[in-house]
């Protein structure tokens, strides 16, 4: 599955085949190396209702002291025909985006769908999203590590018109407010994890109404209380701007990852945004996680 020499692969929202009753194949899911701190450890420093989120953007300049980080991107796209495995884009423009909504990188897919470049970044990186779209299609913003480290490759996926419409209407979605999807995964082998309680917030506040994905019948559901076993959840009618998603696993420890949400009808197509929420087993001990 790992194109050439990549090293890692990130399952950006792998929300995108759970749309079909399958189960995703685990080669599907790649393979990530794990770090010396969990996700999210390393931004407990930063309030996020308070602080001003431009430190968490690319600097305007490096240090001496730089290294060069590889960022590879794989676009995908689930279609009803090819809802699991997908299909590699070609010839798509993706953007390379901060917390700022600067673009620092852009370029076009080739032919197995694939990008990549060399940035110059200091430690410990910085945080940012991926934009990408096609041509009648909706606008997708994708979030999941943030840019740091040495090798960054990440596999993205988006889908078909009928899949992107079919979840907004089954909840019932304001195309004034932001729609936000995600799924919680093991960093290690990128299994999805179950039993992962999601609160949304802006500025300390509840943001959004949550939902999950059943394993009976793959489509949002409001009355569950936790990730089933596609570890997918949902933040319908959130308001747009600056949001925070606060996960608790099933052993208590919890996870943060700042994003933003736009408006689904923010641009001349539909917008959606995504989060990959990538966690780290209990090495410690204290409570094994069952994956």
């Amino acid at each position: 599955m790992r194109p050439g020499l990549w090293l890692v692969t990130v399952c950006i929202c792998a929300t995108l085949a759970a749309c079909s009753a399958q189960t995703v194949e685990e080669e599907d899911l790649g393979s990530f190396l794990p770090e010396d701190t969990a996700q999210g450890e390393s931004d407990t420093y930063i309030n996020y209702g308070t602080e001003d989120w431009s430190t968490l953007c690319k600097p305007d300049e490096v240090s001496k002291d730089y290294h060069w980080l590889f960022v590879g991107a794989q676009l995908y796209k689930n279609t009803t025909e090819h809802p699991v495995k997908g299909e590699p884009m070609v010839g798509i423009r993706i953007e390379f985006r901060d917390l700022c909504d600067d673009v620092f990188h852009e370029g076009i897919t080739g032919e197995d769908g694939t990008y990549g470049f060399q940035l110059k970044i200091d430690d410990p990186g910085f945080d940012g999203y991926f934009q990408y779209s096609e041509e009648g299609g909706p606008l997708f913003r994708s979030f999941d590590k943030r840019f740091g480290g040495f090798v960054q490759v990440n596999k993205i996926r988006m889908f078909d018109g009928l899949l992107f419409d079919s979840p907004l209407v089954i909840v019932g979605q304001n195309n004034n407010l932001g729609f936000l999807q995600g799924t919680v995964y093991n960093l290690v082998d990128e299994k999805t994890v179950p039993g992962v309680v999601i609160t949304a917030t802006t500025n300390g506040q509840p943001n959004g109404d949550i939902g999950y994905l059943a394993d009976d019948l793959p489509i949002p559901n409001m009355a569950l209380t936790e990730t089933k076993g596609q570890g997918v959840f949902f933040v319908v009618n959130a308001q747009p701007g600056q949001i925070v998603i606060h996960a608790v696993l099933p052993d208590g420890r919890t996870f943060d990852r700042p994003a933003k949400v736009w408006a689904v009808n923010s641009n001349p197509s539909k917008t959606i945004t995504q989060v990959g929420l990538p966690v780290y087993p209990d090495y410690d001990g204290a409570v094994t996680p069952d994956w």
